[in-house]
């Protein structure tokens, strides 16, 4: 397994917010709240791209996606707050893959995402 530096989780980050958004545009979402838990890319997509950022083509690419006729909200959430979005993040940092979909949830993801849908709140340590 590579080793994951503060460059390659900035540049994941970067990729799954284009390939989140990518994916619900192409599934008819028109109102969607994505949340974040790095600022990074909110705060990169909310601003002009200097054409030599490192990440200028992924920036690029979500304000295309971003401009499109649909309502998208992107907000930063602490993981810790989210056991959700800390489960699925902890299998990205497992896996080798660039982009995985799941087409269900993962074993042990089903009580979490319950736990959600009852708001039930989850406190940081």
């Amino acid at each position: 397994m590579p080793t994951i530096t503060h460059t390659s989780l900035n540049t994941y980050n970067m990729l799954a917010l284009y390939y989140g958004l990518k994916a619900a545009w192409e599934r008819g979402y028109r109102d969607v709240i994505c949340y974040s838990d790095s600022t990074l890319p909110v705060q990169l997509v909310s601003n002009m791209v200097n054409p030599l950022h490192h990440y200028a083509a992924i920036i690029s690419n979500v304000q295309d996606l971003l401009q499109r006729s649909w309502n998208v909200q992107l907000k930063h959430s602490v993981r810790e707050t989210n056991p959700s979005a800390d489960f699925i993040a902890k299998l990205g940092a497992a896996s080798s893959d660039i982009w995985h979909e799941f087409l269900e949830p993962p074993e042990g993801l089903l009580p979490l995402l319950q736990a959600d849908a009852r708001r039930e709140m989850h406190y940081r340590d």
